[in-house]
């Protein structure tokens, strides 16, 4: 799904959303994506949504932190090859 995602949209950034908590298959599934592939995938979740509405340039600090967390899986999978 992310990689038609990817090739539809021509980006390299995903952002899964949802109001409840996303499930630990949806986690594993999102880094599996990007440990495989080139995509980076950001996720938004009930809580912090919830800063964002009370906060809205509290959506830099969130996807900066989610970006870092990215990072390391990708420098991680890079170094196993």
């Amino acid at each position: 799904m992310a990689t038609v995602l990817r090739l539809f949209l021509k980006s390299n950034c995903i952002v899964m959303m949802t109001t409840g908590h996303l499930t630990s298959e949806a986690i594993k599934y999102s880094k599996a994506i990007m440990e495989d592939t080139n995509l980076c995938i950001l996720t938004l979740q009930k809580e912090d949504i919830e800063v964002i509405i009370k906060n809205p340039a509290s959506i830099i600090k969130i996807f900066n932190h989610q970006a870092e967390s990215a990072k390391k899986i990708k420098v991680l999978n890079d170094g196993e090859q």
